[in-house]
C-alpha cells in the first residue's frame, strides 16, 4: 500500500491523533500532515502492547486530541468484547486512562 500523505490542519483547529487499531496492524496519522506510521498488531497484541506502540510511533508528533477506531463494539468509552483477531485484556479498558499518561 502506498505510503498516505496529508496536507496540515489549519492553525486554528486542533489536532487530531487517528489511531486505527486492526488485525495485522495499528496505524497512526495526524490531520498536521505528514505519512502514516504503523507497526505490526496480531493476536497477542494486548491493550498494553498498543498503548506502548502508540506513543513509540507518536513520539514527537504535535496532537491535542486522540480519534479511535476499535474492532469490536465500544459502550462509555470502554470495549465490550476482546477482538476476534486481536489479544485479550480488551474489556472494560478506557482510553481516557490511556491519554492521560502522555
Amino acid at each position: 500500500m502506498a505510503k498516505v500523505a496529508k496536507k496540515s490542519a489549519p492553525v486554528s483547529e486542533k489536532i487530531v491523533l487517528a489511531i486505527d487499531i486492526g488485525g495485522s496492524h495499528v496505524k497512526i496519522l495526524t490531520s498536521a500532515g505528514g505519512e502514516e506510521r504503523r507497526t505490526d498488531s496480531g493476536p497477542g497484541l494486548t491493550p498494553q502492547q498498543m498503548i506502548a506502540a502508540v506513543q513509540t510511533l507518536a513520539d514527537g508528533l504535535p496532537y491535542d486530541v486522540i480519534s479511535m477506531g476499535y474492532p469490536g463494539p465500544v459502550h462509555h468509552n470502554r470495549p465490550l468484547t476482546d477482538p476476534a483477531n486481536l489479544g485479550k485484556g480488551w474489556v472494560g479498558q478506557t482510553s481516557q486512562r490511556s491519554s492521560a499518561s502522555r
